[in-house]
């Protein structure tokens, strides 16, 4: 899991949304990106939607396998959001990060 510093909160989560955040889509995934030059670490968010998983239960494990992943990655200081297109395997998600961020 990510430190909570590492975290955006709800507030963060809105204005990337609704900022002029960069998108990017992979096949898993739906990266929103703001810059901001003042931070010294990136921060990130993940969200899974109902149409992905059913159950809380389901959706925060695999918030939770995606933390992990992004817990090794180094990225450019910034706010990420992420958000999950389909389901798949921890390997899965873990190869497409690691591919993203090393662009």
């Amino acid at each position: 899991m990510l430190p909570r510093s590492q975290r955006l909160n709800g507030d963060q989560v809105r204005l990337v949304f609704t900022g002029t955040a960069k998108v990017f889509n992979t096949p898993f995934f739906t990266i929103r990106v703001k810059k901001q030059e003042n931070l010294e670490k990136s921060r990130f968010s993940v969200v899974i939607t109902k149409k992905i998983a059913k159950k809380a239960v389901d959706r925060n494990h695999i918030r939770r396998q995606i933390y992990m992943i992004l817990r090794d990655i180094s990225a450019a200081p910034g706010n990420y959001v992420i958000s999950l297109k389909k389901m798949g395997s921890y390997s899965d998600f873990s190869k497409e990060l690691q591919s993203f961020f090393v662009k």
